[in-house]
């Protein structure tokens, strides 16, 4: 059975939706150094955070995280790096993640500019993002999807997702359940309430793009 891992950064930024009964799901946390742990044949998927990819000084085993992102990616591993794991992915290949002056939060549409069947399984269909780490990518590397936020980019087999595929209305509500981020949100002219009823309307539609889009990265190949 091949072997789907999830790796955690955070461990409130959990699997989400994410399911297949194909995989074998497999969840290794980033601040354990597991990479040894990890096959060449493994499928990985890193998870999210509430750090940036700099906070390095705080968290250090994001230096030897994105290390192991720029093997892993070089030797041509299968990865998707979602939110913050793109960032990591980013600067693992030359890019460059960092703190914006905006904020983006809520269900958005993504344009996508690309012919890649799989990928396309986002394409103008209700997505979740909330960041304020965005990054720069080296100019080899293309965007292929984005708002004013760059949203998605390919590199090898890695995969970059800055919006969160994974989200449900339990993980929305585990994020959003503090004082310090609630403010944050508003401050910016968001209505949290308006966003959560959206997700809640979306969230079926969302978690099956996500199983939907899992499947055939594994099985389309």
């Amino acid at each position: 059975m091949k072997r789907l891992v999830l790796v955690k950064n955070d461990p409130k930024v959990s699997r989400g939706s994410i399911e297949n009964n194909r995989l074998k799901v497999v969840s290794l946390n980033a601040w354990d150094n597991p990479w040894r742990s990890i096959s060449p044949d493994d499928y990985v998927i890193v998870l999210g955070g509430h750090m940036g990819a700099y906070d390095i000084k705080q968290y250090p085993y994001l230096n030897e995280e994105k290390k192991w992102i720029k093997n892993f990616v070089n030797e041509n591993g299968r990865l998707i790096g979602i939110c913050l794991g793109a960032q990591l992915l980013a600067e693992s290949i030359g890019g460059s993640a960092f703190f914006s002056e905006d904020l983006e939060f809520g269900i958005k549409n993504i344009k996508v500019k690309t012919n890649h069947n799989i990928l396309n399984i986002f394409k103008d269909v209700p997505l979740f993002t909330w960041h304020r780490d965005t990054f720069a990518l080296p100019k080899n590397v293309e965007v292929i999807a984005e708002t004013k936020f760059p949203q998605m980019f390919k590199q090898k087999s890695a995969i970059g997702f800055q919006f969160h595929p994974e989200i449900t209305l339990n993980l929305f509500d585990m994020w959003i359940n503090s004082e310090e981020s609630r403010t944050e949100v508003e401050s910016y002219g968001y209505k949290v309430n308006i966003v959560r009823e959206e997700i809640a309307q979306f969230e079926e539609d969302m978690s099956i793009r996500m199983n939907k889009f899992i499947d055939a990265w594994v099985f389309a190949e």
